[in-house]
């Protein structure tokens, strides 16, 4: 699951828009080793910049990313990466580091998003040191597409004629990245393995995206699922969209929002009212947040909301459900990293894939005139 944040970026912004496929070496960086891992974005058709930064630390990597990304005023603007699955086995540090990321993007005016998924196609999940960057930017340029191969070709033979011909096939290892890498001048990947390495789904899923549409983040959150249903991947899906509803009557609520989903000409399959998020979680759910809860810090009730979230999610996910996208909370300076991340943990677990995004809080959607 490499590229599986590429694979999503690539899918928001159909080759058209500005992408950049960020990679942090915490040891030795190699030519060949950015040869080899350009061409596995090429082989699989993901128009991309491959950036590469050598740091001491993941954060300090990805920090450089952040500022010296694009040109002008053609940058990225939105920032993917992979949920870090086992951050209750990590040192207290170094998730500080993984949250440190999340809090630099907010500041650097970024949108987030971080995509969780663990199932039979890769028992990792997503690596958390797979970053995405891509922007709105149409003008920008793409990277090298089918046109380009042979001149990429050309470069590839006089780095392999000074001494790396046995760069057939090899493992590499930059930190906690490994990435196997085919030569495709020598060897023809199996369509069916790179596809489920890269993709969520053995074939195009047909389903539902559940888009819960809960706070005012300039309008990613309904964007950046609406445009993953009209991609070539995700094109079997149709959205379903949750609202959250404290009081009031739920029928207008209902036509209120479905309204407003018509004006943004949003297409989706059917709106629904989420109510009893206030409500207290049941004791088997605290119970099963008390198994990686961080330290003995006390469940205040912004946790238990945050379980209760979990709880709602488990109960409106049906079988159709082949993604959902989610409000990613803003990591305040008070709150520990690993009290942040046993927030995500007990609202994304034992979920379909998920993604966890929030905007910059910059207009995404315009009304039809």
């Amino acid at each position: 699951a490499v590229v599986s944040t590429q694979s999503t970026g690539a899918n928001i912004s159909k080759g058209y828009g500005m992408m950049l496929c960020g990679q942090v070496i915490r040891s030795k960086y190699t030519v060949d080793q950015y040869m080899s891992e350009n061409h596995l974005l090429i082989e699989n058709k993901i128009k991309a910049f491959h950036v590469t930064v050598s740091a001491q630390s993941f954060r300090t990597g990805v920090r450089s990313l952040l500022q010296s990304n694009g040109l002008g005023v053609i940058k990225a603007n939105t920032l993917i990466l992979g949920y870090k699955h086992n951050w209750n086995q990590q040192s207290p540090e170094q998730v500080e580091d993984y949250v440190g990321i999340i809090k630099d993007a907010f500041d650097h005016h970024y949108a987030v998003g971080v995509l969780r998924y663990s199932g039979k196609l890769d028992e990792k999940g997503v690596s958390e040191d797979d970053i995405t960057l891509f922007g709105d930017n149409s003008a920008g340029a793409t990277a090298v597409d089918d046109e380009k191969r042979d001149s990429n070709d050309n470069l590839d033979k006089k780095s392999t004629k000074s001494g790396n011909d046995e760069l057939d096939r090899k493992s590499y290892r930059s930190g906690d990245l490994e990435m196997n890498v085919i030569n495709p001048r020598t060897e023809t990947p199996n369509s069916e393995t790179m596809f489920d390495k890269h993709h969520f789904y053995e074939t195009k899923p047909k389903g539902t995206i559940d888009v819960y549409w809960f706070s005012d983040d300039g309008g990613l959150s309904i964007l950046i699922p609406y445009l993953l249903s009209q991609s070539k991947q995700w094109g079997g899906t149709s959205l379903r969209v949750f609202t959250y509803l404290k009081s009031g009557e739920m029928g207008q609520e209902k036509v209120r929002m479905a309204t407003l989903l018509h004006k943004f000409r949003i297409e989706f399959e059917d709106v629904e009212i989420v109510m009893g998020l206030e409500d207290d979680p049941s004791p088997d759910s605290i119970e099963r947040y008390e198994e990686y809860k961080p330290g003995d810090q006390d469940i205040d009730p912004k946790t238990k909301q945050y379980i209760r979230m979990g709880e709602l999610l488990k109960e409106k996910t049906t079988d159709s459900t082949k993604l959902i996208v989610l409000t990613l909370p803003v990591p305040r300076d008070s709150t520990p990293a690993l009290k942040y991340m046993s927030w995500l943990e007990v609202m994304s677990a034992d979920l379909p894939p998920i993604l966890l995004l929030r905007g910059n809080q910059q207009d995404a959607l315009t009304f039809y005139c």
